[in-house]
């Protein structure tokens, strides 16, 4: 996971995420729904940025954190069954758009994609030449 249930409580206090998370009604924030939030967040990440980066990325640039928790607000808010507040709703809109550009390669996260493989197309025999399209 690229953040913790405190980065959590940070974002949003201790009380909000008892209140999002205590399934059982004890008064404490239910650890099982903050790491599967994190856990999904962090699954999103990853599958946004496998093409680029090998994945889990280890050890994680600090805008992993925030990507992660701002994707796991939104998510929290919906386990409730609540109206996602603006601000956070405005954070998620920014982690998926900085998702997007990563995946895109318009910007980079601090660290160096992975290489990719040569293309296999580069030398094989044209079938579309011009010589053969100006045949038909």
């Amino acid at each position: 996971m690229y953040s913790s249930k405190s980065d959590l409580e940070t974002r949003i206090g201790a009380d909000t995420l008892v209140i999002l998370t205590d399934d059982n009604n004890d008064g404490v924030a239910d650890d099982a729904v903050v790491n599967a939030a994190l856990l999904q967040a962090s699954a999103r990440i990853d599958a946004a940025f496998a093409a680029r980066y090998t994945v889990p990325i280890e050890p994680a640039p600090a805008i992993l954190s925030w990507l992660c928790v701002s994707i796991a607000v939104p998510m929290l808010y919906s386990h409730r069954r609540e109206e996602i507040p603006k601000g956070h709703a405005s954070l998620f809109e920014a982690a998926v758009d900085f998702l997007d550009a990563v995946r895109r390669g318009e910007i980079g996260i601090g660290i160096s994609p992975k290489s990719l493989p040569e293309s296999t197309t580069r030398d094989r025999e044209k079938h579309f030449s011009g010589e053969r399209i100006a045949e038909f």
